[in-house]
């Protein structure tokens, strides 16, 4: 009988898990803002199929600037919020 040894994930693998799960959390921080699905997909300029699995978190964009986009909208949602509870 054949033993078969896995690997554990290298760093590239959980550095990508990492953004993954960052980019399910934005989107879902500017859900929570408002922002529909559709305008979100028509902002950023991808189908709905796309957006749906970054939600889901079964993938993550592949452009970096549609990362890094959706990174910003959703550090500013995130500020907007704080500075609304506090006042």
């Amino acid at each position: 009988m054949r033993t078969v040894t896995r690997t554990p994930p290298g760093p590239c693998f959980t550095a990508g898990l990492r953004e993954t799960m960052q980019i399910r959390e934005d989107i879902r921080t500017l859900r929570d803002a408002g922002i529909s699905q559709e305008e979100m997909r028509r902002l950023l300029g991808v189908g709905r199929r796309s957006l749906r699995r970054w939600e889901l978190g079964t993938h993550a964009p592949m452009i970096p600037e549609v990362r890094a986009i959706l990174r910003d909208w959703a550090e500013r949602v995130r500020q907007w919020q704080s500075q609304s509870s506090v006042s």
